[in-house]
C-alpha cells in the first residue's frame, strides 16, 4: 500500500469503543516496539516503567505495561523499533505529553494511551552491536 493510500484509509479511521463510534484525527499503526516512560507523581516523586507498544500514531501511542501512570500525568516516552532483520538498525521516537486513558486488564496487565508529540532520535548501529557483544559474552 502506498503512503498516499494509507493516508486516505487512515483519514476515515474509525474505532468502536463501548458501543459508540469514535473518530480519530490521526492514523494508528499496529507497531510492536519497546517503550520506556517516566512521569512525576503529584507528590513530586519520579516514577518510570517499561512496556511494549500496541499501536502508534503521530499523536501518541498505546503502551501495554503492568506499571500504569495516572490519567492526566505528564509523561516522557521513548519508543524503540527494530527495522528489518538487523538488530543493529533501530528507529527511536521520543517525546513528552500526557496520559489520556488507562486500561486494567486482569489477564494481560493493561496499559495506557498517551498523547505525545514524537520526534525521531538519532541512533547508531553500535547500540545493536553492543547488545550482540553482551549476548555472546554471557553465553
Amino acid at each position: 500500500m502506498t503512503s498516499e493510500a494509507a493516508m486516505r484509509e487512515g483519514s476515515a479511521n474509525r474505532v468502536e469503543k463501548r458501543g459508540t463510534e469514535e473518530r480519530r484525527g490521526s492514523t494508528r499503526f499496529e507497531l510492536s516496539g519497546t517503550a520506556w516512560f517516566q512521569w512525576e507523581a503529584g507528590d513530586g516523586q519520579s516514577h518510570e516503567g517499561a512496556g511494549v507498544t500496541r499501536n502508534v500514531s503521530g499523536a501518541g501511542a498505546f503502551i501495554a505495561t503492568r506499571v500504569v501512570p495516572p490519567v492526566d500525568a505528564p509523561v516522557h516516552v521513548v519508543l524503540t523499533f527494530a527495522v528489518g532483520w538487523r538488530e543493529d538498525f533501530q528507529v527511536r521516537l521520543s517525546g513528552a505529553g500526557s496520559v489520556r486513558h488507562k486500561q486494567q486488564e486482569v489477564a494481560e496487565g493493561g496499559g495506557f494511551g498517551a498523547g505525545v508529540a514524537f520526534h525521531a532520535e538519532p541512533t547508531t548501529g553500535n547500540e545493536g552491536l553492543a547488545v550482540k557483544a553482551a549476548r555472546s559474552a554471557s553465553g
